[in-house]
């Protein structure tokens, strides 16, 4: 993604397999219904992915289905070379 589309240099990418989870016009308009959305599990239960790049990281977060519930995960593509440490 980063070679394919270098600018903007900050990108958010949402991808929602559920129109359960997307967020409406204004709940998008408001910095609260997005925040809300973005740190919870999608309420759909279908899988539910967003990626981010700024200037310190560029990663993907994601949650998939399990027999458990849904489980979030991250695959981080870049970050400070702290963070990268840990």
């Amino acid at each position: 993604m980063t070679k394919r589309y270098p600018e903007p240099y900050y990108l958010n990418i949402w991808v929602y397999t559920s129109l359960q989870d997307v967020p409406t016009p204004e709940e998008a308009d408001s910095d609260e219904g997005m925040s809300e959305a973005k740190d919870a599990p999608p309420l759909s239960g279908a899988p539910t992915a967003v990626c981010v790049r700024n200037d310190a990281n560029e990663y993907i977060n994601y949650y998939y289905p399990t027999q458990k519930g849904q489980e979030p995960r991250k695959i981080i593509i870049r970050a400070p070379e702290k963070q990268k440490s840990n």
